[in-house]
């Protein structure tokens, strides 16, 4: 009579959870070289971003303004104003931080900063 050995369904298990443990450790460096050249892509494009903004750097220079009569810090600030500004009116309040100005009022004679940019 022949005896029978268990040793047959406990190899198979063995068998079956190899193949399963390395399907898992396939799929898993899969998912890995994945996502690094998906990150690594906008890190790039970051970069070549940042080399752009970088060479198209626009410089912010000052200068005085002699105030004429009849001006107003208003018709200056709409005269001088940069693409840096969302509005005439950020522009004014721009103006008078640089000026130390409390008001709008300016009177001939003084010198008003004025920003500008440089490209």
């Amino acid at each position: 009579m022949k005896k029978y050995s268990g040793n047959h369904s406990v190899n198979s298990k063995k068998k079956h959870g190899v193949i399963r443990h390395s399907g898992l450790v396939i799929c898993s460096i899969l998912f890995i070289l994945c996502s690094c050249m998906y990150f690594g892509m906008f890190r790039v494009s970051a970069k070549e971003i940042d080399q752009q903004r970088t060479s198209d750097a626009i410089e912010i220079c000052y200068t005085s303004r002699l105030i004429e009569p009849g001006d107003s810090l208003w018709s200056i600030a709409e005269e001088t104003i940069t693409d840096g500004y969302g509005s005439v009116s950020e522009y004014v309040e721009a103006l008078k931080v640089m000026n130390h100005l409390d008001s709008d009022t300016i009177h001939a004679g003084q010198y008003l900063m004025i920003a500008y940019e440089k490209l």
